[in-house]
C-alpha cells in the first residue's frame, strides 16, 4: 500500500497507533501520519507525509512521501 509504505500490516495496530498532524497554507495542506505496522519491532514504525491541494473546493492528494 503506497499510503502506508508497506506491503503487509496489521490494521488494528495501524489504527491504534495512528497520529496525525497537519499544516494548512491556503489551498495546500501537508498531513504527517505516524504509526506502527505491527505491535512489535522498531522497523515497523512509519512516518508518511501526505501533500494535498484544494481543487474546485475538494481536497486532492498531490503527493505521498515516506519520511522513514
Amino acid at each position: 500500500d503506497p499510503g502506508l509504505d508497506a506491503q503487509d500490516f496489521d490494521q488494528k495496530t495501524v489504527s491504534k497507533t495512528l497520529k496525525l498532524s497537519e499544516k494548512l497554507d491556503g489551498d495546500n495542506a501537508q498531513v504527517t501520519a505516524s504509526f506502527s505496522l505491527f505491535s512489535e519491532g522498531d522497523d515497523s514504525k512509519r512516518e508518511m507525509l501526505w501533500s494535498l491541494k484544494k481543487i474546485d473546493g475538494k481536497w486532492k492528494i498531490s503527493d505521498i512521501a515516506s519520511k522513514t
